[in-house]
This record gives structure tokens, C-alpha cells and sequence, in this order.
């Protein structure tokens, strides 16, 4: 007998305090920010075979705490409840002892709101964070890819918090955790600066990316703990959503003629580089007056083709990235052809099972904006 929970389709309320904001019957996300947040959500019920009157009570819970709140705000904050009781936080007591064995007093150990679902995250004495991987095999396998991928960042200069402990030993703790430097700062996707920040940001991250693309030309990894990075099934996304009907005629002619457009470059063997993985905004950290400030949650590292570092960034500011990296690197042609077919294939992958969530057609009406 299979251990997978039931699939449950998860319908958030259409009316009610825990309702989500809607416009003609269609869910309203004013920023990306918020529609990964409740595409967050729904894939935790989903994985967890739940419905949305598992997650209701949490959220009603946040409103009434704070009922000035943006919904979405409030949703994020229930939805970090709801994770946390799912799977019961570590004994404080063991935290403290996993700590003084690395040499850390750890007196003081304050939880900090998480990036993602894959830990818990705890503030150590104002300086360290203590990042523990909750007990499932992706957040520890992305656990060990940091291992061995963060030193070899620090090493390139790559602007990224330095990793002093990676404990693996279930001594004290039955799951994989690290301790790491505090960087000052506020993941790009969680803040709401202006439009000359933002792209000064973007050109500052894609300096980075041609960093992490072009300085990191080593990683040990004897025990074959970095991931294995592949481009998408360009076609196959393709069809499936097509297929799927999800589409409107102009969405649908629009996507195959810019995969068309594209294909050539997909044929052209791509340099082989050192990625991050996962370059989301909440994985972007920017300082308090908004400048660049260091990227964070290398779980998804490896060597592959550099255009698969573009999938999670805003095809919005894809232009400003470009900017930045041609000042640092080379970028061809080709590998930003290929770029936007993987940000295509991100948005189309968003309409139809397993990954359908809200987020596509914004992610789709985006990339139409960019990409006419």
C-alpha cells in the first residue's frame, strides 16, 4: 500500500474572513509575492492529501490578530503556523545542546520566519541563524547540496551568508541542521520599493549570477550531494497545456509562436556552469535602504546549462538581470532564448496538474508583456 496521501483539490472559500480577494470570480494577486504564496500553500495541503478547511482555522486565527493586515500577509503568517503544526518544532533544550557541541552558547534561540517549507529557522545570539531541516527527504537533501555548495561560493567571493556548521550525525537533533552567519537583510520578494531600486537590484543580482556562473569552476562533492540541474520537456509543456484547454486562443497562439521562435537556440550544446538552483525573490536578500545584499538556499546547486539559473526570475526584470551580467560575462544570445523558454515553460506548467496553481496566468501575462 502506497504512503502518499489521497489527492484532495484544494478550493479555497469563495466568501467568508478566510476567503481569498477575487475580481469576477478570478483570485487577485496585486504581487508576485503573493500569488507564490498561496500557490505555496496549496501545494503544502495537496502533498499532504488536505483541504482548505484543514488550513481555515490558522488563517481566520491571523486575520482576527491583526485584522488591518493585508490578506496576503495574513495568509503568510497562518501559513507558518499551520507548517509548524504540522510537524512539531525541536525540543529547545536539544537546539542548545546541537549548538554547545559546534561551539555556539546558543543563551539566547529566537525562531525567524522562513524563506520556504524545507526548515525551521532560528535566530542564534543576534549574529548566527540555525537553519534545521524539517524531517522529510528534500529539505535534508537540500541540507547536504548546501554543504558542499556553499563553500565553494565563499571561496569564488560569491556574496552569500558563510556556513559554519553542517551536522548530519542525528547526535542531538534527528535531522540534518546548519549554522550560518546573519546577513542583514529582506528577501527582494517580500518588499515594496520602488522601480528604480528594483532594477537596480535585478542589475546587481545578474552581476552575481555571472559570478556564481563564471568564478565557481570547482565543487567537491565526493559523495555526489549537488543536484543535476535539466532544461524543461519544451514541447511537452507545450502540449499538455494546450491540451488542457486552459489556454484562451491568443494566450495559445502566442505561446507557440514564441516557442517557435525560441527552438533554435534550445539545439545549441550550452557551456557548462555552476548554478545556484534557485533564484526566486525570496531568495534574494536586499539591505534596508534596498541595495543588493547576498543570495540565500543553495538546496538546489549543481553544474548545467547557465540559462536554467533564469527560470525563477521575473521575466519583468529578466532584461535588467541581462544588463547586469553582460557587464560581468559573456551571455549569448542563444543562452537567453533559452532563458525565456525555460520562464515559458515555468508559466505553462502552472495550468495543468501536477504544478497547476494561480500563479500561471499571471506568470504568462507577464512574460506576454516582456515578450510581445
Amino acid at each position: 500500500m502506497s504512503g502518499r496521501p489521497p489527492a484532495v483539490r484544494v478550493e479555497p472559500d469563495a466568501t467568508g474572513p478566510a476567503a481569498p480577494p477575487r475580481s469576477n470570480g478570478e483570485l487577485v494577486f496585486e504581487e508576485p509575492w503573493q500569488a507564490r504564496a498561496f500557490a505555496m500553500c496549496v501545494s503544502l495541503l495537496e502533498r499532504d492529501g488536505l483541504g482548505w478547511d484543514a488550513f481555515r482555522p490558522h488563517l481566520v486565527r491571523a486575520i482576527g490578530e491583526d485584522p488591518q493586515a493585508p490578506y496576503y500577509a495574513s495568509l503568510v503568517t497562518a501559513l507558518e503556523a499551520f507548517a509548524a503544526d504540522r510537524v512539531a518544532q525541536p525540543d529547545p533544550e536539544r537546539l542548545r545542546a546541537a549548538c554547545r557541541r559546534h561551539g555556539f552558547a546558543a543563551e539566547r534561540i529566537a525562531p525567524m520566519a522562513a524563506t520556504g517549507l524545507a526548515n525551521w529557522v532560528f535566530a542564534l545570539d543576534g549574529a548566527h541563524v540555525l537553519r534545521v531541516s524539517r524531517p522529510t527527504p528534500l529539505a535534508e537533501e537540500d541540507a547536504r547540496t548546501e554543504a558542499v555548495a556553499v563553500p565553494a561560493a565563499l571561496a569564488a567571493g560569491i556574496r552569500t551568508p558563510r556556513l559554519h556548521v553542517f551536522d548530519d550525525s542525528r547526535i542531538d537533533l534527528d535531522t540534518p541542521f546548519t549554522v550560518y552567519d546573519r546577513v542583514p537583510g529582506t528577501p527582494i520578494g517580500a518588499t515594496s520599493l520602488d522601480a528604480a531600486t528594483t532594477a537596480a537590484v535585478h542589475r546587481e543580482l545578474g552581476r552575481e549570477m555571472a559570478a556564481i556562473h563564471t568564478r565557481i569552476t570547482r565543487c567537491d562533492d565526493p559523495r555526489g550531494w549537488l543536484d543535476h540541474p535539466e532544461p524543461s520537456d519544451h514541447g511537452h509543456d507545450l502540449d499538455a497545456t494546450l491540451r488542457s484547454g486552459a489556454l484562451d486562443p491568443g494566450e495559445a497562439r502566442w505561446a507557440e509562436a514564441l516557442l517557435d521562435r525560441l527552438t533554435p537556440a534550445l539545439g545549441v550544446k550550452p557551456a557548462r556552469r555552476f548554478l545556484h538552483g534557485d533564484l526566486l525573490p525570496m531568495n534574494i536578500l536586499v539591505a534596508a535602504g534596498g541595495a543588493f545584499a547576498a543570495v540565500i538556499d543553495w538546496g538546489d546547486a549543481g553544474w548545467g546549462d547557465p540559462a536554467l539559473d533564469f527560470w525563477g526570475i521575473p521575466s519583468e526584470h529578466t532584461d535588467e538581470v541581462i544588463r547586469g551580467y553582460r557587464e560581468v560575462a559573456e551571455l549569448d544570445e542563444a543562452t537567453v532564448d533559452r532563458a525565456r523558454a525555460e520562464q515559458l515553460c515555468r508559466a505553462l506548467r502552472h495550468f495543468v496538474e501536477p504544478q497547476r496553481h494561480p500563479a500561471g496566468p499571471m506568470l504568462l501575462a507577464a512574460l506576454r508583456r516582456t515578450l510581445p
